[in-house]
């Protein structure tokens, strides 16, 4: 069965949804402190979410973001995910992924680099 992790802890009062490549990368969003994003994460990037889920998501957020891995199995699921749904992507291109961007390099500095990517992805 597919699980989707972080769906039972989703409160459906933030503007943003971010679909995560793994719960460390969601853990790794909340070091990040941004108080208008829920994170979510399938068990694999390859694992598409049902399209009935992510409609259902997109009448209770402003905006579903995409945040894979900076490796080709990472940039050709979000690839997918945007071709399917039309859902903006944020390709994070420090690191692999952003847990470990944020232990090489600190939460701030990758603050600062992925509130733009955040806010670009926004408003595509």
């Amino acid at each position: 069965k597919e699980y989707i992790q972080g769906v039972d802890q989703l409160t459906f009062k933030k503007d943003y949804l971010i679909i995560c490549s793994s719960l460390k990368d969601m853990a790794a969003m909340d070091e990040l402190l941004f108080n208008n994003v829920e994170c979510v994460a399938p068990d694999s990037e390859n694992t598409l979410i049902n399209e009935n889920v992510i409609t259902v998501w997109g009448s209770k957020y402003k905006r579903i973001l995409v945040l894979f891995d900076n490796d080709q199995a990472g940039i050709a699921a979000m690839e997918r995910y945007n071709k399917m749904y039309g859902l903006p992507t944020v390709h994070l291109q420090i690191e692999k992924d952003l847990s470990d961007a944020i232990k090489a390099h600190g939460v701030d500095h990758i603050r600062e680099v992925i509130t733009p990517l955040l806010k670009q992805a926004c408003t595509k």
